[in-house]
């Protein structure tokens, strides 16, 4: 009886064996998957901060761009107005040949 018992007893030892190893690599399997869902969430994040950064550097550009445009056309507008005075000058300098320079 002995003897049939411990051949019944072998089964059941290998199989809470097997049951051991499964249930140690299913928890290994669910780190892994944590860990690759930790590192997916970590890489959006980088992704998503150096879209944040992109944007800004380039809403940056886009003022800057704006206000050298402005500059610009304060600056031509002021060549203008002195061309224009050289201009005035000059034709009173020839209207009055008789008169010094300025």
């Amino acid at each position: 009886m002995l003897v049939v018992l411990r051949a019944l007893a072998r089964p059941w030892r290998v199989m809470r064996r097997a049951r051991a190893l499964k249930d140690a690599v299913v928890a290994l399997l669910r780190q892994v998957l944590d860990l690759q869902r930790e590192m997916g969430a970590e890489m959006r994040e980088i992704h998503r901060s150096g879209l944040l950064t992109a944007i800004r550097v380039i809403e940056e550009q886009q003022r800057t761009h704006e206000l050298l445009a402005q500059d610009n056309a304060r600056l031509e507008q002021r060549l203008a107005a002195l061309e224009r005075q050289l201009a005035d000058r000059c034709a009173e300098a020839r209207a009055e040949p008789d008169r010094p320079a300025r």
